[in-house]
């Protein structure tokens, strides 16, 4: 295995490892990817930047949802959406969900139904977005309400930071799924993906940023 470029099923390796070897939980390592990525825009975004962060249910949106922490906690500007059904969100995702929201954060929600006025009116201000709909566990074209909200993403001028991988992008193949977010900077976890240097793969991710979250 690669130190450095990773299949998806070497990233799912080094995760069970560090959970059921060494120790570590799966809520630690998801703090310290959100912590990441909430350090890698407090180094490119100054105070009065908004930064409008899109979690899903999965594991991707617990990373996100970490990350949406830091950022209130250091009193930065942010909006939150949770993408996709609540009844369905893993459960460490859903203890960050949580924490965020005892701390005062509201949070909203977009299921299949949502109105795309409402989320394009947030955007217009916004400095960065942060994906953290779906990671590298992503199978199969996306579907609504997460291809719609994709779609929304990529045709704003906005800066986006892609968690671990963009959203719709195959880690393996690079291929896309259906739709892929186009993000400007990809922070990644542990070591490149795959898919992220094929060369249809790598025009969705941008600058790549490769940090360590234990384990």
């Amino acid at each position: 295995m690669s130190e450095n470029i990773l299949s998806g099923d070497e990233a799912l390796f080094l995760d069970r490892k560090a959970i059921y070897h060494i120790g570590i939980p799966r809520l630690i390592l998801m703090e310290n990817a959100g912590r990441n990525v909430a350090e890698f825009l407090e180094s490119r975004t100054q105070e009065r930047d908004k930064v409008v962060i899109f979690a899903g249910t999965g594991y991707n949106g617990g990373d996100a949802l970490v990350c949406a922490r830091h950022l209130f906690l250091k009193a930065r500007k942010i909006v939150v959406y949770m993408v996709g059904n609540l009844s369905k969100i893993k459960p460490d995702t859903a203890i960050h969900l949580r924490i965020l929201e005892n701390l005062g954060m509201r949070v909203r929600n977009i299921e299949r139904k949502f109105n795309p006025t409402r989320v394009r009116g947030d955007l217009t201000d916004a400095g960065f977005i942060v994906d953290g709909l779906l990671g590298t566990g992503a199978t199969g074209k996306l579907r609504p309400p997460i291809r719609d909200v994709v779609e929304i993403l990529n045709s704003v001028n906005v800066k986006k930071v892609a968690v671990d991988i963009p959203t719709g992008l195959d880690c393996d193949s690079g291929q896309v799924l259906g739709v892929a977010l186009k993000a400007d900077y990809t922070v990644t976890f542990k070591g490149v993906k795959k898919g992220m240097l094929s060369p249809q793969g790598n025009k969705y991710c941008g600058k790549i940023f490769v940090t360590q979250i234990g384990g």
